[in-house]
């Protein structure tokens, strides 16, 4: 059944979209980026003083149609409010820039019913409003170099593959061998903590980049609003990435074709062993992992995610004695403009796996309790922008041993996500 309050809130968008459709010309609105307009200029104007905001409403219905753990249909929205300040324009401050992100998140997940550990829906949270992200930025050596701290989202900027950003499914943004890490996971969606970032430009295809965060995001016992905590057994978690960037020069415009990224990451607080606590006393000072990346433009015209085709992969490994699952394997194809020639639709393909560690199979069977060696996650998925403002997703994920569990039936689920810029 779908939640009567959430499904409300989708309905009331969603006719209020229309009507505000329907009192506008189709050409009109087709060529506004949001909902509401330029104001009769006043973004613009407010745009070219430094200030820049943004308001979406993403909606998803996702019904578990085989297998899993019940037959449900929920519905789930995301609401981001993000505030974009320059202050070289603002406050003659040149090379700076603030950033202010507010999330709200409503619904249920349907992965509690699907039984998967990937999540099939990468806007599942708690339903809470929280202030995500609140960061302050200065570049230097005309944007070389960059030094950022704040309230920030480790995953805005690392492990990010362009192509993949269509895919629904969690493990597509992050892979689970990096998100399973940390009492309360690392700085991610839905919950992010302190962090110093520094990123440097080395050539026009090498980039340089690293952070430390506090290694607790947000409260683990309480997931409302914005929770900063300083737990002193949790220490650091630290992320460094080396990013080739390969280019082709086209009509005197310098065009991202392709991107392959190696990155690791370190936590410096104890951990429990797998299958043991805290209070058993075999702990292991330092949880780290590892992880490759690549995206590529096998043909088509302009950048990635521009019209044409394109492929990505992600591979990440974790600590074995400290994480359940030691690897994990992603890879998929993404084409932009198949059905209306241009890059207004996309269509793609995935596949993600998650794979159980030697030891924590070891436990499972010393309890008599049957475990797959691991899941996984085949996706597709189709984007169709109706207009710029306002673009519909139908998705279909088949999830084999879901929770690498073989009492759980391998599922099926089918969703459709609806995203609005006001």
């Amino acid at each position: 059944m779908i939640n009567n309050k959430n499904f409300k809130i989708f309905l009331t968008a969603a006719l209020l979209s229309i009507l505000i459709i329907n009192s506008l010309k189709a050409q009109e609105i087709d060529r506004r980026e949001h909902l509401l307009g330029n104001w009769n200029g006043e973004r613009t104007k407010l745009s070219e003083r430094g200030i820049n905001f943004e308001a979406v409403y993403t909606g998803d219905v996702f019904s578990d149609l085989l297998g899993g753990v019940e037959r449900h249909t929920v519905y789930i929205d995301n609401i981001d409010l993000k505030l974009n300040l320059n202050t070289g324009k603002l406050f003659n401050w040149p090379g700076g820039t603030i950033f202010i992100y507010g999330l709200g998140n409503q619904g249920k997940n349907p992965s509690k019913y699907i039984g998967d550990v990937q999540t099939v829906d990468n806007i599942a949270a708690h339903s809470t409003w929280k202030l995500y992200e609140a960061w302050i930025q200065q570049s230097f050596f005309k944007k070389r170099l960059s030094i950022l701290t704040g309230l920030y989202n480790l995953n805005s900027e690392f492990q990010v593959i362009e192509s993949a950003k269509l895919f629904l499914n969690s493990s597509h943004g992050i892979g689970k061998a990096f998100s399973q890490s940390g009492r309360n996971g690392p700085s991610i969606f839905p919950t992010t903590s302190l962090a110093f970032r520094l990123k440097l430009k080395i050539s026009n295809n090498f980039l340089l980049q690293s952070a430390v965060f506090n290694g607790t995001s947000g409260d683990p016992s309480n997931p409302e609003g914005t929770k900063i905590t300083f737990p002193n057994h949790d220490g650091i978690l630290s992320v460094t990435e080396l990013q080739y960037s390969i280019n082709r020069q086209i009509e005197n415009e310098n065009d991202l074709i392709g991107k392959f990224t190696a990155g690791f990451w370190l936590y410096s607080a104890k951990f429990p062993e797998v299958g043991t606590t805290y209070s058993d006393n075999k702990i292991i000072t330092g949880n780290l992992g590892f992880y490759l990346m690549g995206e590529y433009k096998i043909f088509g015209y302009g950048r990635i995610n521009d019209k044409g085709l394109n492929v990505f992969s992600r591979l990440g490994f974790s600590n074995s004695k400290i994480n359940r699952f030691v690897s994990y394997l992603g890879f998929g194809v993404e084409y932009s403009g198949l059905i209306t020639g241009s890059n207004r639709d996309q269509l793609g393909l995935a596949f993600a796996g998650v794979y159980n560690g030697r030891k924590y199979i070891s436990l499972q069977e010393k309890k008599n309790i049957r475990t797959a060696g691991s899941e996984m996650n085949i996706e597709l998925t189709y984007l169709y922008d109706v207009f710029r403002c306002l673009s519909l997703q139908p998705d279909f994920q088949y999830v084999i041993h879901p929770d690498t569990n073989p009492l759980i039936k391998n599922a099926l689920a089918a969703g459709i996500r609806c995203v609005i810029n006001f």
